[in-house]
């Protein structure tokens, strides 16, 4: 049987051209929608291209700047700042088309580049979030059947280019059992099988990482498969390969919380006089300020003053500020504080660790930011 090839391709240049991927027909990589049509404007409104220079992917925005895609298509874990997405078009020439850059690559632990190993699965994360809808994710087989539908910018055949427009197309699920006739490597656990016995419609080189998707029982649109790998495109007896969503979608959910929580120091130190706490690397762009030993009654331009105040015998912090969304702040530095504040408020909590005494907060009314820092010293 012939081997089979990730849905990615790199253009003139690389490992992989259009002329040798013509001569190659049986082992083409496939990935780009084959059998489809356009997809129009705003229908699927969370498609991303990712874009390496050489090399192109699909992905589905998971989270406003978190994009669900396939493995193969990235270098292991880490920062990079050398991958472009592209959203909220059709057509990847339209001047309104939304462009950010990457700065981090999270890719499942599970996968290796060496052999089939399943696991492919990674996100990426944007350097700003965009306002467009994100697509949800399958936490259970019960989708793992009927029609789905995919789509992308990739190779319209095995020897076309891929594609400037957006297309989709429809296939249908493929049981494990008939999908390892066609291939004996397959991990039914992990791996999803969609296509046509006689073949046709497909994914092909381009459309790596692209979502596989189907209405949920809300008639919400919900992915159940990321473009994984196959035979060629659109072959007969050849479906298509995805990495199944519902395997992973714990991990992938907690993988995008750790990518998305930002934590946010707090530090100790004596400024003109002033023993104040301070952070100036805040997510968003604002920063957090204050003296411990005495009310700020100036603090710098778009800074989030927090005071000490003293209130009933407790000596606390506390800041009201427009530049943080209008969330409170309010946390005791003379104890830990042992009740729960009011809604409202994100409370900071004095703690002694390891002989540090130093205070933080975890709190998801604060959209998961993490506050930390040692009272005891400066760091």
């Amino acid at each position: 049987m012939s081997a089979t090839w990730n849905r990615f391709i790199r253009k003139a240049g690389v490992a992989v051209v259009g002329c040798i991927l013509a001569s190659l027909a049986a082992t083409v990589p496939a990935v780009a929608i084959v059998g489809g049509r356009p997809a129009a404007q705003g229908e699927f409104p969370w498609m991303v291209q990712l874009s390496m220079g050489l090399q192109n992917c699909g992905g589905a925005l998971y989270r406003p700047n978190i994009v669900l895609t396939a493995a193969h298509c990235f270098g292991p874990t880490g920062e990079t700042t050398g991958i472009t997405a592209t959203l909220g078009v059709v057509d990847l020439e339209d001047p309104n088309r939304i462009q950010v850059r990457s700065n981090y690559v999270y890719r499942a632990p599970g996968y290796s580049s060496i052999g089939h190993t399943g696991d492919d699965w990674a996100l990426i994360r944007l350097q700003a979030s965009v306002n467009l809808p994100t697509l949800a994710i399958a936490h259970t087989t019960a989708y793992n059947n009927g029609m789905f539908t995919i789509a992308g910018w990739g190779r319209l055949s095995e020897s076309q280019s891929e594609s400037q427009y957006l297309m989709t197309a429809q296939v249908p699920f493929v049981p494990d059992a008939t999908c390892q006739q066609y291939y004996s490597d397959l991990i039914p656990a992990e791996e999803i099988c969609a296509g046509y016995a006689e073949g046709g419609a497909d994914a092909c080189p381009g459309d790596s990482g692209g979502p596989m998707f189907r209405p949920d029982v809300n008639g919400n649109w919900i992915e159940v498969g990321i473009v994984s790998r196959s035979v060629g495109c659109g072959r007969a007896n050849r479906p298509g390969i995805y990495t199944e969503v519902s395997t992973f979608a714990d991990e992938i959910r907690a993988a995008a919380d750790s990518l998305t929580s930002a934590k946010l120091t707090l530090n100790r130190y004596v400024n003109s006089s002033w023993d104040h706490v301070s952070a100036r690397s805040a997510p968003g762009g604002y920063t957090l300020e204050g003296p411990l030993g005495n009310v700020n009654t100036a603090p710098a331009p778009g800074t989030h003053a927090i005071y000490q105040c003293r209130v009933g015998g407790w000596d606390y912090m506390t800041s009201f500020a427009a530049n943080c969304e209008g969330t409170a702040f309010i946390g005791i530095i003379g104890y830990l504080y042992d009740s729960q504040p009011s809604p409202a408020n994100h409370p900071i909590r004095r703690c002694r660790t390891s002989r540090y005494e130093h205070f933080d907060s975890i709190a998801s009314n604060c959209e998961g930011q993490i506050f930390e820092g040692i009272l005891g010293y400066s760091t």
